[in-house]
């Protein structure tokens, strides 16, 4: 990483500064999981994305609790990574379209 500090400018003014650990930890404190895989029990958690399912939990025993769940129910567990949150993804999340502060 070439940067310690982002700041994110919309119309001249800057909406957002800081260090891309606490401006993640702002951003969303929950884990997001993408998980492949079949016969995997859609609830509220768990949303599907296409040929992947989405969900979020609060840490890694939560992580690890939820894919045993899923496996111990009969689901066909293919891949499980987290998401990385990009600073793209940052920018999107604290400017929208009209350029206010989400």
């Amino acid at each position: 990483s070439i940067c310690t500090h982002y700041g994110f400018i919309n119309n001249g003014k800057i909406k957002k500064f800081g260090d891309y650990n606490s401006l993640k930890q702002e951003f969303n404190s929950k884990i997001q999981l993408i998980i492949r895989g079949e016969n995997i029990n859609i609830n509220s958690k768990i949303k599907k994305d296409g040929d992947k399912y989405l969900c979020e939990v609060s840490n890694e025993r939560e992580s690890f609790l939820l894919i045993k769940e899923l496996i111990d129910s009969g689901s066909e567990i293919y891949e499980v990574y987290q998401k990385n949150i990009s600073i793209e993804d940052l920018y999107f999340h604290y400017i929208n379209i009209n350029g206010d502060l989400c």
